[in-house]
C-alpha cells in the first residue's frame, strides 16, 4: 500500500531537486523519497546511538554480557531498529 505526499516548493527548489534527480538518475519523485528516507533514518540514529571512551565501552560490554540481564534490557536489544517500527 502507498501513500501520496504534496509538498509546496519554490522554483528554485524545483530546480535544485531536478538537477540532483537527473544527476543522479532518478525520478524526482524518487530522488525526493529516497533522500528524505535516509535523512529519517540518519536523524533516528542519531538519537539512539552514543559513543564512549575505550575505559567506558568496555564497561559497558562487560555489562550488556553478564548472565543477569534484567528484562527491561532484554526487551531493548530484541526490539527492531527505530527506523523499522
Amino acid at each position: 500500500m502507498t501513500k501520496f505526499l504534496s509538498i509546496d516548493i519554490t522554483p528554485n527548489q524545483e530546480a535544485l531537486i531536478q538537477k540532483a534527480a537527473r544527476l543522479s538518475g532518478l525520478t524526482h519523485e524518487e530522488f525526493v523519497l529516497n533522500s528524505a528516507c535516509k535523512e529519517a533514518e540518519n536523524l533516528i540514529c542519531d538519537q539512539t546511538h552514543f559513543y564512549l571512551d575505550e575505559e567506558k565501552y568496555r564497561s559497558f560490554v562487560e555489562a550488556l554480557n553478564e548472565n543477569n540481564k534484567s528484562s527491561a534490557l532484554k526487551h531493548l536489544l530484541n526490539k527492531p531498529a527505530p527506523w523499522e517500527s
